[in-house]
């Protein structure tokens, strides 16, 4: 169907669910995330204000280096996300190297955390391009 578009999406994202709930979590990106932020894709983000939960802690560019700190003095959220850069994405024209590069980065940071042993890993991919 031509001109038919879903954006801004405008359902309800687990990370709002989170904070209703009182859980912590933090989204850990640098400017060239690929676009592979989902929640910059919703309006709710989108429209809050730069000092709302839904920026600060989900589209704000908070980096990297911030996820490893936390995690070498065990203070991570309850839940993290992790968007890595454009050139560690393995989307062409990257390799799949370099992203397996960041995976090491994590799992060595989450692994040497104070907190390792109460912490869930999970590693997901996504599939749109």
């Amino acid at each position: 169907m031509p001109n038919v578009n879903c954006y801004p999406l405008k359902w309800k994202t687990i990370y709002e669910i989170y904070e209703e709930a009182g859980v912590s979590w933090q989204v850990y990106q640098d400017p060239d995330n690929f676009d592979d932020n989902p929640l910059a894709w919703f309006q709710q983000y989108q429209d809050a204000p730069d000092s709302s939960p839904l920026v600060q802690k989900g589209i704000r560019f908070v980096g990297l280096d911030a996820f490893y700190a936390a995690a070498a003095n065990g203070t991570l959220p309850e839940v993290s996300f992790i968007v890595g850069p454009m050139e560690l994405s393995e989307h062409p024209p990257f390799r799949p190297k370099d992203g397996a590069w960041l995976q090491k980065q994590v799992v060595e940071a989450v692994v040497n955390s104070p907190k390792y042993s109460s912490t869930l890993l999970i590693i997901s991919y996504d599939g749109k391009r």
